[in-house]
């Protein structure tokens, strides 16, 4: 074994409807191809990310503005994906939109230096605004709402 295959970090695995998806560090022999893909909505999500957030409207049109964003480049962010996992592109257009979320923040958080840092704090926040509204619609539909929804 090389010293480098040492070195290298673990993957950072996640399941997905019973799918384990392994998100791997960047390396140079991906660079390439990771950068073509993300090029493309690189300065947009800088923008994005600069968009004041301090009101609920405003999380709320910041969050609408990533959102189209990310369905304008979604090809170039599953083909970012595929890049630094062990998943094919056609896995990711089957995901719901906030399945494939919770894997592209963990791609930006493991590639950090990649992004600068500048990218994650909005898509995981994004991320987590998802989760957070598909909790609430969760809670907000318990067994005795649904029930009586039918009566």
């Amino acid at each position: 074994m090389h010293p480098i295959d040492q070195m290298q970090n673990p993957a950072t695995e996640i399941e997905i409807r019973g799918h384990k998806i392994e998100i791997y560090e960047l390396t140079m022999a991906g660079l390439p191809a990771f950068s073509r893909a993300v090029e493309s909505f690189m300065d947009a999500f800088d923008e994005v990310a600069d968009l004041p957030a301090a009101r609920a409207d405003e999380a709320m049109r910041r969050n609408t503005t990533l959102f189209r964003l990310i369905g304008k480049h979604t090809e170039d962010m599953i083909a970012a994906a595929e890049v630094v996992t062990n998943t094919n592109g056609e896995f990711y257009r089957k995901l719901q939109p906030d399945e494939f979320f919770q894997v592209a923040s963990i791609i930006v958080e493991r590639n950090a230096a990649f992004f600068v840092r500048r990218l994650a704090p909005s898509l995981i926040k994004f991320a987590a605004d998802i989760s957070m509204i598909g909790t609430m619609l969760s809670l907000s539909l318990q067994p005795q709402d649904i029930s009586s929804l039918t009566s």
